[in-house]
Order: C-alpha cells, then sequence, then structure tokens
C-alpha cells in the first residue's frame, strides 16, 4: 500500500516485472507472490533517497523479519510436535493407562512394569470389561457390575477406577507390623550370626598364620638340627680316622721292636 501510494511508476522484482500493476488489489498479489523472492527493482540506476529508504527497510521488514517470523513459526510448530510426540512415548511407556503410576515407583516396590502393565492393569480387559456391561441386559449383571454400569453412563470413571492403586503395591505396603517386626528380628539374628561366622573366620585365619610361622620356625630349626649333625659326623668320623691312624702306628712300632729284639 505504501510503495502503491509513494511511487506511482511502481516497481518490479528479480522474477517478474510489476511496475504497471494498475490497481491496489494487482500490486498486493503481485507482493504476495514474488515479494519475499527478492527486494524491490527499480527502473533506473539512479536512486532517490526516498526509493533508497524504501528499499532499506522493505529489506529489513519483508526480506529478513518476517521471513524469520514464519521460519520461527514453521520450527517451533514442528518443535512442539515432537515435544508432544515424546511426551506421549513416555506416557505410554513409563505411565500405567490404567492407575497412572510410574513405572520407578513400581519398580521401587519390586513390580515388574511389563507384568503389571500386561497382566494387573490390562488396559483391554477394562475394555471388554465395559463393552461386556454395554451388550448384556441389566438382569444379567450382579451387583458390581450394576454399580459400574450406572458410574459409566454418567461418565463417573474415577470413582471405580484404580488411579493411584495397585494390589501389588496394597499388598505390601497392608502387612501387619507383627510380620515387619518379625522380619526385623530375623535381619537382626542374620546380622549376628554373619558377625559371629566373621569373627570365627578372623581367629581361624589368625590360627593358620601363627601354625604357618611356627611351621617355619621349625622348618628352620630341622635344618639347623641337620647341619649340626653332619658336622658332628664329620668331626667323629675325623676322629676315627685320626685314632685308626695312630692305632696302626703303635701296631707297626711295636711289629719294629719287636723284630730288632
Amino acid at each position: 500500500v505504501i510503495g502503491f501510494l509513494i511511487f506511482p511508476e511502481g516497481y518490479g522484482f528479480a522474477d517478474m516485472d510489476t511496475h504497471d500493476c494498475g490497481s491496489l488489489g494487482a500490486c498486493l498479489l503481485a507482493h504476495l507472490d514474488y515479494g519475499f523472492r527478492s527486494a524491490p527493482v527499480w527502473g533506473g540506476p539512479d536512486l532517490t533517497w526516498a526509493q533508497f529508504v524504501f528499499d532499506y527497510i522493505y529489506n529489513l521488514i519483508v526480506i529478513l523479519i518476517l521471513a524469520a517470523i514464519v521460519s520461527g513459526i514453521i520450527i517451533d510448530a514442528f518443535s512442539s510436535m515432537r515435544a508432544d510426540l515424546q511426551a506421549q512415548q513416555e506416557d505410554q511407556t513409563q505411565q500405567c493407562f490404567i492407575c497412572n503410576i510410574n513405572r520407578s515407583v513400581l519398580e521401587r516396590k519390586l513390580v515388574r512394569f511389563d507384568q503389571h502393565v500386561f497382566q494387573e492393569h490390562y488396559m483391554w480387559s477394562y475394555a471388554r470389561f465395559l463393552m461386556r456391561l454395554e451388550m448384556t441386559q441389566d438382569s444379567d449383571l450382579n451387583g458390581l457390575e450394576s454399580y459400574v454400569q450406572a458410574k459409566v453412563q454418567v461418565s463417573d470413571f474415577q470413582s471405580w477406577y484404580p488411579i493411584g492403586k495397585a494390589l501389588s503395591i496394597e499388598t505390601d505396603e497392608d502387612n501387619n507390623y507383627a510380620e515387619k517386626d518379625l522380619r526385623v528380628k530375623d535381619l537382626e539374628e542374620l546380622r549376628g550370626v554373619v558377625k559371629s561366622c566373621s569373627d570365627g573366620a578372623d581367629a581361624q585365619m589368625t590360627n593358620v598364620r601363627e601354625l604357618k610361622a611356627a611351621m617355619k620356625d621349625a622348618r628352620e630349626s630341622v635344618k639347623n638340627m641337620e647341619f649340626a649333625l653332619a658336622q658332628l659326623a664329620s668331626d667323629v668320623q675325623k676322629k676315627a680316622d685320626a685314632l685308626a691312624a695312630a692305632a696302626a702306628a703303635s701296631a707297626v712300632s711295636a711289629s719294629a721292636k719287636k723284630g730288632g729284639d
């Protein structure tokens, strides 16, 4: 509108020359079609200050800011869709559809999440139950089924759905205090037995170390005794050899004396 009013001679774009558009509607259509692709193209090489300012503002607002806004809106839309999809996937894989209990809460109670979802709170079992209530005659329903049917007819699902509840968790939490005390006592007794076994094992290890040290000392004593016996045997043998030599010498001397006489 501003360009149509200020510049009656008109201007074109890089893809199409639209300076001769005769009406405001034709110029607007040309701007919507070609205006986002390029800046205005003037008929002559010389620019006036008005054309320069309009060209600069057009580039700044339409080409840069407006295009960035459109791109940002598209990117934000896709990011939001991706975040919503991730949130839905996380809710499907981490939350029970029936009771809305998180996986980590169940696993801290030693309840397997897959077993809970596919056996205890199987959502298609609830769907079949609701289908049965819808297809069965009122006279064929028992008291509990009639109660649930009445709640379903008024869209009151929270009163009979186990939201935030699970039988496996409640069973663990509803154990009486006597059983808990008994478990604590058993644990304390087991701890005492383990401590006594540990102390006994430490004492046995100490005895084994002392026995090994005594055996080492005994082996060293035996070696020393064997060495002393060997030395003693050597000394005895030397003395025996000396005595034998002396006896032989005495016999020779006596024989020599007898021969002289």
